[in-house]
């Protein structure tokens, strides 16, 4: 299946950078980022400062990542006035960008309140892997307001529009067809880090979550939009270079 811009060629800057991705391919946070975790990144009292920067300079992956985000996450809206179907990762207040995340149940559980009532709870782990974005997106352009979100205080997601007829884009939103995919510079490991919390149980929720967050810092220079069943880059935006769109014509014949 053939992408084209309807009506013109793909631009040399969406071409580079799908070879871009080619020659580095779009991987997990899972497969990259967390194995740094089990090295270590508190500085040890048998270290000195510049031992401990020197090792984590040699855990820090060298030269740009491009990390896939799980299609679970992927939020879509579709403006039908401009036929243009949003495709993004929701933004937290701390600037974290949630890739994946992982729910274990680990069985059920008869618990006791401190009024003597007991219920069964389920016993979960839920482990949720992010990234810190540490430099400053520019909004209307990888940054929007979260629909339906506004005041002084919106909520905000990174991700970029593409160009698709309704019927089209119904279709895809349904199959969950796009991802995000993020090229990374990560930051600094010292400022990585593991946050634990709990959530529940209570008599209204009868669920025992343990929540851990593995963040690691990393500069944002590239943001994709990748069509799934061909893992195709349809929709692109560098730092360096600006932005570039692609619209999906093909994929009113592919399904």
């Amino acid at each position: 299946m053939e992408f084209r811009i309807a009506g013109y060629s793909v631009s040399v800057f969406l071409l580079v950078l799908a070879r871009c991705v080619a020659a580095a391919p779009a991987t997990s946070f899972e497969n990259t980022l967390l194995p740094i975790f089990s090295k270590g990144l508190s500085k040890s009292d048998f270290e000195t400062a510049e031992q401990y920067n020197e090792r984590l300079l040699r855990l820090k992956p060298q030269g740009e990542l491009f990390l896939a985000a799980a299609r679970s996450l992927v939020t879509y809206t579709y403006r039908a006035e401009e036929k243009t179907l949003m495709v993004a990762l929701p933004l937290k207040i701390t600037n974290g960008v949630t890739l994946s995340s992982h729910l274990q149940r680990k069985g059920e559980a008869l618990m006791q309140n401190s009024f003597g009532a007991t219920a069964s709870v389920s016993q979960e782990r839920l482990l949720i892997y992010e990234v810190r974005v540490v430099n400053k997106l520019p909004k209307k352009s990888v940054v929007w307001v979260s629909p339906g979100s506004g005041g002084m205080f919106p909520d905000y997601i990174l991700g970029l529009p593409i160009l698709l007829p309704p019927e089209t884009a119904k279709r895809a939103v349904q199959n969950k067809d796009f991802t995000v995919v993020l090229g990374l510079k990560v930051g600094d490991l010292a400022q990585a880090n593991i946050d634990k919390t709990r959530l529940g149980p209570s008599l209204d929720f009868r669920r025992n979550i343990s929540m851990t967050t593995y963040t690691v810092p990393a500069e944002v220079v590239h943001v994709l939009v990748m069509y799934l069943p061909t893992r195709s880059i349809v929709a692109s935006w560098s730092l360096a270079s600006g932005y570039g769109r692609a619209s999906l014509p093909a994929l009113e014949k592919a399904q």
